[in-house]
């Protein structure tokens, strides 16, 4: 059973809270030269989970003097700045609405008190776009298939061609 910091148990339906971790030394970043070092290993290992090669990459163009984008919002003003596709952002609201504790001093996850923004294309008018666009034309199944190896052993590799898409239009109820 769990106890608390001072070695007491909690009374039933007491939920307890993490302890304090110590205050960090500011300046001490480990194995990491600096904050920034810090930071951007962070990023691009925890964060985007880059793979070694883009990592590598990534150290490779911003080595050089010619880095097309000096921060995120330049970067993302120029994606906004794409005219493919018309699809607009939609968005809507959520919060969590289930069970809230009744000890007003438990800890309560941040998550469980935040509104959260989602984003989102309407799927309808992304299919229509695509199915519109002519780079598809000879690109696109529109009937499943199977497909089979010289073994005779079902290749999966696209929607189409797997097993869910094939039985979706060839199944049938026996009355």
């Amino acid at each position: 059973m769990p106890c608390k910091q001072d070695g007491s148990y909690p009374m039933p339906g007491e939920q307890l809270c993490p302890p304090s971790l110590p205050d960090a030394d500011p300046t001490d970043w480990g194995a990491f030269k600096s904050k920034e070092g810090f930071e951007l290993a962070e990023l691009v290992y925890c964060k985007a989970r880059m793979s070694a090669g883009s990592i590598d990459k990534l150290f490779e163009i911003s080595s050089s003097e010619q880095v097309p984008f000096s921060n995120h919002t330049e970067l993302y003003a120029a994606i906004d700045s794409l005219t493919v596709g018309g699809v607009p952002w939609q968005s809507f609201l959520v919060q969590y609405t289930g069970i809230q504790s009744k000890n007003s001093g438990a800890c309560r996850p941040k998550w469980m008190s935040d509104t959260h923004e989602i984003f989102y294309h309407d799927p309808r008018l992304v299919i229509h776009e695509m199915l519109a666009n002519p780079d598809f034309k000879d690109g696109m199944d529109f009937a499943p298939y199977c497909a089979f190896d010289k073994d005779g052993v079902h290749m999966y590799q696209h929607l189409m061609g797997g097993n869910w898409a094939w039985e979706q239009a060839v199944c049938f109820l026996l009355l």
